[in-house]
């Protein structure tokens, strides 16, 4: 029986499959994948650079991850899961006599879906650690307070146009100056 099997996939040929980003991407085409069938791609995951994506090559050091999850005429559209901002490119902003900032929390959406952020700020000189402490809750205050006027789409568009770092960089410029405040990572919980 398991032999039939083997010999029936065999004799089939895969088909291929356009992948789509969604509408916030303007439906940009993503990559063509193989398959015998539709449904095997329901839930596959994609990663892609972003420069490619949106074609702006200023987005080279971010990636986002794709979800395929509905397919209509060989054609697969998929939704956001992740964002990610590239380690590699976060080593080269580092310098001697600068302090790394990170965190990690959940945040609720608009729209009622939980977000993990975690986000990276880097000072300008080095600081002590009530100032770093300050630094991370200014932080925490202004993305929650941002995720609950979003959904999470527009909270996504918001972190890769650079909106939402920006933000976090002015409301910590009271407190101590930071050369670099980004989002080095949004994951989807709700899946």
């Amino acid at each position: 029986m398991a032999e039939e099997t083997k010999q029936s996939l065999a004799k089939q040929k895969k088909k291929w499959f356009e992948v789509f980003a969604p509408a916030e991407f303007r439906s940009a085409f993503i990559a063509e994948i193989p398959a015998f069938k539709a449904e095997e791609l329901m839930g596959r995951e994609i990663e892609i650079n972003l420069s490619y994506l949106l074609e702006d090559p200023k987005k080279q050091n971010f990636k986002a991850s794709f979800k395929i999850v509905e397919i209509y005429q060989n054609k697969a559209i998929t939704s956001i899961l992740s964002f990610k901002f590239v380690p590699t490119a976060l080593k080269r902003m580092i310098r001697k006599g600068k302090d790394k900032i990170d965190d990690s929390f959940v945040c609720k959406t608009n729209d009622g879906k939980k977000l993990r952020v975690k986000p990276v700020m880097i000072t300008k000189a080095h600081t002590k650690r009530n100032i770093k402490s300050k630094i991370i809750q200014i932080a925490r205050e202004q993305i929650t307070q941002k995720a609950s006027t979003l959904t999470a789409t527009e909270f996504f568009s918001e972190v890769i146009n650079n909106r939402l770092p920006m933000l976090v960089k002015d409301g910590a410029k009271k407190v101590m100056p930071l050369s670099l405040a980004q989002i080095r990572q949004v994951i989807l919980l709700d899946k």
